[in-house]
């Protein structure tokens, strides 16, 4: 019995190891890497066995935030077959668990995975089902990060004002609560907006303000979107080509040192619109 609580106390140790690396590659852009811990943390989850260990550490379910991120970091990749596979994957495990955090962070991943896959109909309905589920169960931080992704949804389905107003709600909320985890991205969406707006001050401050914050915490994973949204800007300004073109440079760098094939082809797509 010793022996037998040993071993399982040295597994659930190492799934605890590879939790804190997955989370924390994944925001500073190291993409693979977060990959192959999710999927080392897996190899060792048991559901049944492990589900007591959401209550314990964390307050989620270690299986499904590896899924989650590894959803995430696939569609950045560049890999849409996977991204969407492990979506699904994601999205039934968490479904089986009789836990609403969970599950609130599983449709916000998720709606996050289907954002950068150019998805808007799947980020438009699991992002509205996490708003529903976080302020159902008073989950402050899901209901901000899942408003971000519905008002860039309603953005690109026409509601401009709407969507902006929802974004921006979205940036207040996480500043009430003292949060910047996923800042960087929040505020990439709110520029992004912005600039189908034509709101192009408002949308250059969002872009600074992001890569202000991606210094400051060292959340860069979205840098790339952030430094192509400047280029796009810059380009609109009578005397910013030089800049623009050396942000566009600037994007497909960042994006293909972390391996964000998809960032890195629209950054890509933005310096050849310039040129051309």
């Amino acid at each position: 019995l010793i022996v037998l609580m040993s071993a399982t106390t040295f597994t659930t140790q190492r799934q605890l190891t590879h939790h804190a690396m997955w989370s924390t590659s994944f925001v500073c852009g190291e993409l693979a890497q977060a990959r192959v811990h999710a999927d080392a943390a897996l190899a060792l989850f048991d559901a049944e066995m492990h589900r007591s260990m959401a209550s314990s550490y964390g307050n989620h379910d270690a299986g499904c935030c590896a899924r989650n991120f590894s959803s995430l970091a696939l569609a950045l990749a560049g890999d849409g077959a996977a991204a969407r596979a492990m979506i699904v994957r994601s999205l039934a495990a968490a479904r089986h668990l009789d836990d609403p955090f969970s599950l609130a962070l599983t449709l916000y991943f998720t709606s996050a995975a289907a954002q950068v896959l150019g998805d808007v109909t799947l980020a438009t309905a699991n992002s509205k089902l996490s708003v529903q589920m976080a302020t159902e169960h008073d989950l402050a931080q899901p209901k901000a990060w899942s408003m971000g992704i519905a008002g860039w949804c309603l953005a690109q389905n026409g509601e401009l004002e709407e969507g902006l107003a929802l974004t921006t709600q979205a940036i207040a909320a996480m500043q009430e609560i003292h949060s910047r985890h996923f800042l960087t991205y929040l505020l990439g969406l709110l520029a992004d907006v912005h600039f189908q707006a034509g709101h192009d001050a408002q949308a250059m401050k969002a872009v600074q303000d992001g890569l202000a914050a991606a210094e400051a915490t060292g959340e860069c994973f979205y840098n790339a979107e952030l430094f192509r949204l400047r280029g796009e800007l810059l380009a609109r300004t009578p005397n910013g080509r030089k800049e623009a073109e050396a942000s566009f440079h600037a994007a497909v760098k960042v994006a293909a040192q972390q391996g964000a094939t998809a960032l890195e082809h629209k950054a890509r797509a933005s310096l050849r619109r310039w040129r051309g």
